[in-house]
């Protein structure tokens, strides 16, 4: 018989407690970027204030999909075991955080604009500028990896098509490393206070890495010398991080995520006037 008493966000947390102890293993051989997306997805639809029944079923419908089809690929990558009895979950302190106001509902809700962010820019972009910032970045990552780097290799990718991600593949790590200690959190493994600060530092690594993704985009497509004027203000917004680090009280005094959004707004602006 059905728990009536249970809620959303219960099976969201019983449902990543079994993505996790598959991934422990799972992740050592590549991890399913997609499906945390989806995860991601229906948290955002079960954390609005005003969530819709729909929108909830139907992104848990996508997830559950998803989802069986990576257990099917996965099957060899046995979960491991734990004491279920000793890990009775607790939605309160978690479900209090979420609360608009809470620092954990701001750090996810600047989590979430950014993502917002970043897809707004990524729409601006043809396939030409997508296509420039992929190779570019495949060809940095060459550089580290490669002592001489074969012509051949660059001319077959360049006639790949890539694909246009909409959510940073960094922020969605951060996602899901947020998603780890309120998992943590609800199933009392150890303190639910230190788990809970620790997924709101991920929120807010998530949110810098989408900002941070549109502005290094920018400045590929400029090829490395965007106009003055971005300069200039990257230089102010990069010096109030740099004076603000480990002071998480002075990110707030200064706004620096409100600055990142405005500063990625000009860079959006730009591109349309292009």
């Amino acid at each position: 018989m059905a728990n009536i008493n249970r809620s959303p966000l219960d099976d969201f947390f019983d449902k990543y407690e079994e993505f996790l102890r598959i991934d422990a293993i799972a992740c050592f051989y590549g991890r399913d970027y997609n499906l945390i997306k989806h995860f991601y997805n229906l948290f955002l639809d079960i954390s609005q204030e005003a969530n819709n029944e729909v929108k909830i079923i139907n992104s848990r419908e996508k997830l559950e999909n998803i989802f069986n089809q990576y257990k099917e690929h996965n099957k060899s990558c046995l979960p491991f075991e734990v004491d279920v009895s000793r890990l009775q979950g607790n939605l309160v302190p978690i479900r209090n955080a979420l609360r608009k106001g809470y620092a954990l509902s701001n750090a996810f809700l600047l989590l979430v604009n950014s993502i917002k962010q970043y897809e707004t820019w990524r729409s601006k972009l043809s396939a030409e500028a997508i296509r420039v910032i992929y190779l570019k970045n495949l060809q940095d990552g060459q550089k580290y990896y490669l002592k001489e780097i074969p012509q051949e290799i660059n001319e077959l990718l360049a006639k790949c098509s890539p694909g246009n991600n909409f959510i940073l593949r960094q922020t969605l790590i951060e996602f899901h490393n947020a998603m780890s200690h309120l998992n943590a959190a609800y199933k009392h493994i150890g303190d639910a206070q230190t788990n809970t600060s620790r997924a709101i530092a991920h929120f807010k690594r998530g949110a810098l890495d989408s900002y941070k993704a549109i502005i290094r985009d920018f400045c590929l497509l400029s090829g490395n010398n965007p106009l003055p004027q971005i300069t200039k203000q990257l230089q102010k917004l990069r010096k109030h991080e740099y004076q603000s680090m480990g002071n998480d009280r002075e990110r707030d005094k200064i706004e620096l995520y409100k600055e990142y959004k405005q500063f990625t707004d000009l860079i959006i602006e730009s591109i349309q006037r292009q």
